[in-house]
């Protein structure tokens, strides 16, 4: 049986959605295991998601959880930037025009810098990223872009 990427809502979905967050956790760099919402890497994104989906509750503001196919970016197969496209098709299904905005942790921050150049991206917050030199940057151009990493 093949994976399939999901999506999860954090907290109770908005009735009436003005934005989405989607949370890209961390992974590894090669892995066909099995990722899901009991592993520390989604685990440590969730005070995360939980306090933005409080934080936004009131203005209509939709949290995700990305659940990925693969626990790894798995070299030129990148699935953890394609299921985060995935995602955002799905965003762009359910919430025609909604804007969204990206927010990873190491392999989930490299997913999110890959896949912002999606039309439904306005903004992306990495966190401690895992980028390489030859990653692509001309997708972040007309986006907000905030990457944290050390101390």
């Amino acid at each position: 049986m093949r994976r399939r990427p999901r999506v999860w809502p954090v907290g109770r979905p908005p009735e009436a959605v003005s934005a989405i967050v989607l949370v890209l956790h961390g992974g590894r760099s090669h892995g066909h295991g099995r990722a899901h919402r009991l592993r520390l890497a989604s685990l440590r994104m969730l005070p995360f998601a939980l306090s933005l989906a409080n934080a936004g509750a009131a203005g209509g503001l939709m949290v995700w959880m990305m659940g990925y196919r693969y626990r790894g970016w798995n070299g030129a197969a990148m699935d953890a930037k394609q299921d985060a496209l995935w995602a955002l098709d799905e965003a762009a299904r359910r919430h025609p025009g909604t804007p969204v905005v990206l927010v990873g942790h190491s392999m989930g921050g490299r997913a999110a810098v890959h896949a912002a150049g999606h039309p439904a991206v306005r903004a992306v917050c990495a966190l401690a990223p895992w980028l390489e030199g030859g990653d692509p940057v001309e997708q972040l151009a007309d986006r907000t872009v905030l990457i944290a990493h050390g101390d």
